[in-house]
């Protein structure tokens, strides 16, 4: 089992180069030898060469020496760079990944217009025939070889940029016509906004003898106005005459365009104390501007038993783009309910249920606990009276009062005939009372009024019962 602290020299991708498949091991004699290079670009094969604006990874397959296997804590660097290392059944694979590849450019190539009155270099990238950058000189010319009576003068033209990548060139053009007519060279003198060219020549030996010619320049937009800064437009100034050249000029009057700003977004946060308001220019999204305001905040509804009181947050901004904000949250807990109160309690009768009463929250009137039904009390009958006196052949009947709620129960006596020695049912072996016999009148009284006595006793014990349980 062998360690394996593998040393890594791979080639780094160049844009526009091939990838180096030949990586090569500090010492590759004892321990194992590299079988394979593969190159991706993110999750995807690379192409053999290396593009631009790509970060590429090196996948170095390293095979063990035969009878040799490496241990799980082989490491490995590439370039001197510590690299991910996988081991598979002794065979271990190395990755790392190169930094992003940069452009790179080709020679600039330089073209100028007819007449020389504009330039523009142009360089392509070498991995990336579609990535290319120009650039657009500003020109300037001096005479540079008078002319005479049979022989054109030259002017000799120069290119300058702004670009760093691109050198300044110069021309020269055989453009300045012969003096044989006796004119000194050609001038041009342009309007302040590059819309009018005039171009005037002097005689040398009549005084006072000038040409001019006046023209209206074509203009073409040579660079678009932005949200902050002026656009440019080249006027070009064509004459009708032999002994002019076309003339151009560069006017920076395309005014800027400004902000064109969206809607304002305002993004509160969660807890209301943080409000920010965002606007993005439509014409240019890189363009944005935020403001954070300042969060102030009243409570607006108090919180109840049941439902949480209300803050409202207001958002106030210095920046003048951006309007005063709220918000209303419901942040303010609950208070719960407070003490109770005993309602709607009811006692049983003998016709109707009874009711333990409702706890009712004596800040909100909500009823806290529901109560219970009481069911009803049995009645409480006096004696049997007699209001029908049984014949030999037709019944009586008798009859007993709730002392409570008033209820009558009614009861048949057999005829005498029928009845034998029975009384009415319920009354076993005891003559009923004849009208008009009071041998038993006392002993009635007596009962009567004791039975009247025990009820109310147990009425007086069944109230109190149901206070206590209250």
């Amino acid at each position: 089992m062998v360690d394996g602290n593998f040393e890594i020299t791979l080639d780094v991708p160049v844009t526009g180069s091939a990838l180096d498949t030949t990586a090569q091991l500090a010492d590759d004699t004892n321990i194992g030898s590299v079988s394979s290079v593969t190159w991706k670009a993110g999750a995807a094969q690379a192409d053999v060469n290396a593009n631009c604006g790509t970060a590429y990874t090196a996948e170095i397959t390293i095979t063990p020496q035969a009878g040799c296997a490496f241990s799980a804590d082989a490491t490995a660097r590439v370039n001197g760079n510590e690299a991910t290392i996988t081991n598979d059944n002794g065979a271990i694979t190395v990755a790392y990944t190169f930094g992003e590849t940069v452009h790179v450019w080709g020679e600039a190539v330089y073209e100028w217009s007819e007449g020389e009155q504009s330039c523009t270099a142009t360089r392509t990238c070498v991995g990336n025939a579609t990535h290319a950058e120009s650039a657009l000189a500003s020109i300037t010319s001096a005479q540079t070889k008078a002319p005479t009576c049979t022989q054109q003068g030259e002017t000799t033209y120069t290119a300058t940029f702004e670009s760093d990548w691109a050198d300044t060139q110069t021309t020269t053009i055989a453009d300045i016509p012969a003096t044989g007519s006796d004119w000194y060279a050609t001038e041009y003198r342009w309007s302040a906004d590059g819309k009018t060219c005039i171009a005037s020549r002097t005689h040398k030996t009549e005084q006072g003898r000038i040409e001019t010619l006046e023209v209206t320049a074509a203009g073409e937009q040579v660079k678009p106005p932005t949200c902050t800064e002026d656009g440019a437009t080249r006027y070009t100034a064509v004459f009708d005459a032999e002994w002019t050249i076309p003339q151009s000029m560069i006017v920076e009057d395309l005014p800027a365009t400004g902000h064109r700003w969206s809607e304002i977004a305002y993004i509160w946060s969660d807890d209301g104390h943080t409000c920010t308001a965002t606007r993005t220019c439509m014409n240019d999204s890189t363009h944005v501007q935020t403001a954070d305001a300042e969060v102030t905040h009243v409570q607006t509804k108090e919180p109840t038993c049941t439902e949480k009181g209300t803050t409202t947050y207001t958002a106030s901004f210095e920046a003048d783009w951006a309007a005063e904000q709220t918000k209303l949250i419901a942040d303010l807990p609950a208070t719960g309910h407070g003490e109770t109160r005993l309602e709607n309690m009811k006692e049983p009768t003998c016709t109707e249920e009874g009711y333990t009463g409702d706890k009712v929250c004596t800040v909100c009137g909500e009823i806290v606990e529901a109560g219970t039904t009481i069911q009803k009390i049995a009645h409480s009958f006096g004696d049997w009276t007699v209001v029908a006196q049984p014949t030999a052949t037709e019944k009586g009947e008798q009859q007993r009062i709730c002392t409570i709620c008033g209820s009558v129960e009614k009861q048949e006596i057999l005829a005498t005939s029928t009845a034998g020695d029975q009384t009415a049912a319920g009354q076993k072996d005891t003559e009923l009372p004849q009208t008009g016999d009071k041998a038993n009148l006392g002993l009635w009284s007596v009962l009567f009024f004791g039975s009247v006595l025990g009820l109310l006793v147990a009425i007086f014990l069944r109230r109190k019962k149901h206070k206590l349980i209250d």
